[in-house]
């Protein structure tokens, strides 16, 4: 049988058309992955929430004022929100990183702190600006309201040395200092003429309200054990609490400048801030998601309970007292613990959630926004 060849030019085309799909399956760019489909997120909880108030993304400071609610921002903006959440005024400073906002409702007034010293007084019927104080601080907290014999002021602490500033409340003069020590993460506490704050170098420093000069120290564990949560005191004994960065839950007593007790609660970094929910009975989250309870009337740290709450870490706690509970954040769960029965709910509120503020209503920041949460009593 006679074979038939292919003639030379069309070998050559079909050699040239297979170079040519090399080519192209080798510097073709690839395709785009067929885009996913975004997971759907569940709907926000309506059932306790009186209404929300979208404010910015920059959102960082709340507190309640007398008749509603005062926000903070990085930007600069001021916000206060009537009761109902209507905006009562705005007002936007420059190059002012608000961190803290403290509301005077008896005077009528509100004062801010800044992240780069600072201090600024409004009038909270209409934003009018009272007075504003230039300071070498860094604020990360609202400041303290107390008096000086007659005259009203305000303590703030420095984030990055420790310096207390003494503000007087009429003008925003510098009283005095402190002398420095080390960084200084937490809030301080203030109770009958002492000013008591622990920091990154494990001690606990107790100043003299009045004249910024120190009253001594407590050691507590040392440069390997710092505290970096608030100092909460209890008002019934003026004994004060507070937790550890290797996660030990500590009780100190500031008149006699000792530790009374230290009670590992958790594997590390036990900051989220105590609440007191009796004269005697103090509520400690952990970073692995417990609430748990002490009595201090022994002046021991005696444990009376411990609810778990989920796998995040408790970040924020209030107590209220008109439904018996604890409100808490913790990670992306916002909830409340009946003290009573420990019994626990839980809402979809948002998933970035700070500032929880309890004044008569309670209040917090959820993803931007203010959301004013309804605490219905025993008798509601």
């Amino acid at each position: 049988m006679k074979k038939h060849h292919l003639p030379i030019w069309a070998l050559s085309a079909l050699l040239l058309l297979a170079a040519a799909f090399a080519l192209r399956l080798v510097f073709a760019p690839p395709r785009a992955a067929a885009p996913a489909q975004p997971r759907e997120k569940p709907p926000r909880d309506t059932s306790i929430v009186k209404w929300r108030v979208p404010i910015s993304s920059g959102v960082e400071c709340l507190d309640a004022d007398y008749n509603g609610w005062v926000v903070g921002e990085r930007s600069g903006r001021i916000t206060a929100l009537e009761s109902d959440g209507g905006i009562r005024w705005q007002v936007a400073f420059s190059n002012c990183n608000w961190q803290g906002i403290l509301a005077l409702p008896c005077s009528r007034e509100v004062v801010a702190v800044s992240l780069h010293g600072t201090v600024c007084m409004l009038n909270l019927e209409s934003g009018k600006t009272l007075w504003t104080r230039e300071t070498d601080g860094t604020f990360m907290h609202a400041p303290l309201w107390g008096v000086i014999g007659v005259t009203p002021v305000f303590y703030l602490i420095s984030q990055s040395d420790s310096i207390i500033f003494c503000l007087r409340k009429n003008d925003g003069e510098v009283l005095w200092k402190s002398e420095p020590s080390n960084r200084c993460d937490g809030e301080p506490s203030l109770w009958r003429g002492r000013l008591t704050f622990g920091n990154c170098d494990g001690v606990v420093y107790v100043v003299d309200a009045d004249t910024g000069q120190s009253l001594g120290t407590i050691e507590t564990g040392g440069q390997e054990d710092p505290m970096a949560g608030a100092m909460v005191v209890l008002e019934h004994s003026g004994l004060l609490v507070t937790g550890t960065y290797l996660g030990n839950f500590l009780l100190l007593d500031p008149t006699a400048m000792t530790c009374l007790d230290k009670v590992q609660i958790a594997g590390g970094e036990a900051f989220a801030t105590p609440v007191v929910i009796d004269k005697d009975i103090v509520a400690m989250g952990t970073p692995d998601g417990r609430i748990t309870l002490w009595d201090t009337s022994e002046r021991k740290l005696k444990s009376v309970g411990e609810i778990p709450i989920g796998k995040d870490g408790i970040d924020e706690m209030v107590f209220s007292d008109k439904d018996h509970a604890i409100w808490f954040i913790a990670g992306r769960i916002f909830g409340r613990l009946d003290t009573q029965t420990h019994q626990v709910q839980t809402f979809n509120i948002g998933d970035n959630m700070k500032c929880l503020v309890h004044w008569g209503e309670l209040a917090l920041l959820a993803d931007g926004d203010v959301v004013c949460i309804e605490v219905l009593g025993e008798t509601e």
